[in-house]
């Protein structure tokens, strides 16, 4: 199952029926998420590299 996990800028809001009428027409049906997670900020080791375990574990944890 697709998840969109985002890191948005102040002041912004974003918010799943958004961001799937966003992507549906651009990406195929079957990519478009089905649950949204929005974080203060994406988890990155000392190189800048996204850690993607670590941003597995937020999504099964629902840390929201």
């Amino acid at each position: 199952m697709p998840v969109a996990v985002v890191n948005v800028a102040p002041g912004t809001e974003l918010d799943l029926a958004g961001l799937q009428e966003f992507l549906s027409g651009r990406i195929a049906s079957y990519k478009v998420p089905k649950d949204l997670t929005v974080i203060e900020a994406l988890p990155r080791n000392a190189g800048g590299k996204i850690l993607k375990g670590k941003l597995r574990e937020l999504v099964t944890e629902g840390v929201r």
